[in-house]
């Protein structure tokens, strides 16, 4: 029943620097002091707003990281327009207010012309659609579906459409019973109900769903026991790490018949529970497989080990995801021109309707208007899958269609 896309050949992730050619300030005609807050002559800054502290950190690690790396690579090659990017870090532990504190300081205190974004809350989105300033990040709110300033790396998130993807991926292993669970979360609730509909859409049968997991590891024994109950052949975990191992603990202790279960939180931590994780599915966040042959792949995968050395871009799927993000502010920066402001910057970027960073997106985005008002959620996911302790990803991307949830 699976609908496999035979891959475009993507171009070598390199290429795109190409497009970073350093152009003088002044023969650009530059406004050198510049009226737009966050750009002078020589620099354009930009904040990055995502949990550094608190139980659901470990689910964003990595994120700040490649974000820097996508710019140091960016830098080297001369900036974007003659400057270079300044990033800064701020952390919301994931808490609501605390976001909005960080947003505020992000733009009145320290003047950033934008902010890459990854967290589970949205508290800051309404301040920032105000102020007009461009969010680029992980799509998973539904500010990325409407808000004009948002923009999703890689598409819009499913909360008014899906792909049928995920829920084929689990039918073609075998499942026929579904159990969901998430965090009670804006973006947790709003991904569990799409992989529900999706699983109904395809024929999978949702016996169970909680959206009230808690955020860390948790006695998950009456979760399992329920999961025996309903005869739940397989599991999607949309929750952190902690949460995913305690869920799948408690379900082999009480013989749970999982044929497979999907978790991309757990990542960073197969070396160290490789029985508990065996046979379960991971996908890149929207890019191809890092473990296909796909040059952009190899590509990101160097630029990772020069510009990151410590962080291991396998380990957490939400590396890539900083990688997009700051791959598509270099790309609004690009379009926005030598003098750029913020409402540049988005009238710009809602034109492009082709973006794949260099060859790493699963598929071409648009960010005009689609099935949503920002463009659509993306039809394909490229699984790998835990075998003998390792992530052995798919020959090629499992791709769906595109439903109205109900």
């Amino acid at each position: 029943m699976s609908a496999i896309r035979k891959m475009r050949q993507p171009i070598a992730l390199g290429v795109l620097t190409t497009s970073l050619v350093a152009l003088s300030a002044a023969a650009c005609g530059s406004n050198g002091g510049a009226s737009t807050d966050g750009v002078t002559s020589s620099t354009v800054k930009v904040a990055v707003v995502t949990p550094t502290s608190g139980p659901l950190a470990p689910a964003f690690a990595g994120f700040a990281e490649a974000a820097q790396a996508r710019v140091n690579l960016a830098n080297e090659g001369g900036g974007v327009n003659g400057r270079k990017i300044e990033v800064e870090v701020l952390d919301d532990a994931a808490d609501g207010t605390k976001q909005v504190t960080a947003g505020k300081t992000a733009i009145e205190s320290d003047h950033a012309f934008a902010v890459l974004m990854a967290s589970q809350v949205d508290t800051m989105l309404p301040y920032m659609k105000q102020k007009g300033i461009p969010i680029v990040g992980y799509p998973s709110q539904p500010a990325y579906t409407t808000d004009r300033n948002v923009f999703g790396v890689y598409g819009v998130p499913p909360i008014h459409y899906a792909s049928t993807a995920f829920a084929l991926g689990l039918q073609n292993r075998g499942v026929t019973k579904l159990a969901v669970f998430s965090h009670n979360t804006p973006g947790g609730v709003a991904l569990a109900k799409s992989v529900a509909a999706a699983a109904d859409k395809a024929g999978v049968k949702v016996v169970l769903q909680q959206n009230d997991v808690p955020e860390s590891s948790f006695d998950a024994t009456s979760v399992a026991v329920r999961m025996k109950e309903v005869g739940a052949d397989g599991a999607f975990l949309g929750t952190s790490s902690g949460a995913a191992i305690s869920i799948l603990e408690a379900a082999k202790r009480q013989g749970v018949g999982l044929k497979t279960s999907f978790a991309s939180s757990v990542r960073s931590l197969l070396s160290k529970e490789p029985d508990v994780l065996e046979g379960t599915l991971s996908r890149p966040q929207g890019t191809v497989s890092l473990g296909s042959d796909v040059p952009a792949a190899h590509g990101y995968v160097a630029a990772m080990a020069k510009y990151a050395p410590g962080t291991d871009p396998q380990k957490s799927v939400v590396t890539q995801v900083g990688w997009l993000a700051a791959d598509l502010f270099i790309k609004g920066l690009e379009k926005a021109g030598a003098d750029p402001t913020r409402a540049g910057f988005i009238d710009h970027l809602r034109k492009v309707t082709d973006y794949d960073a260099g060859g790493l997106l699963v598929e071409p985005i648009t960010f005009a208007e689609g099935v949503e008002p920002n463009g659509n959620p993306l039809k394909c996911i490229w699984f790998e899958q835990v075998k003998s302790g390792a992530y052995v990803a798919d020959p090629e991307p499992t791709c769906g269609e595109l439903f109205e949830i109900s």
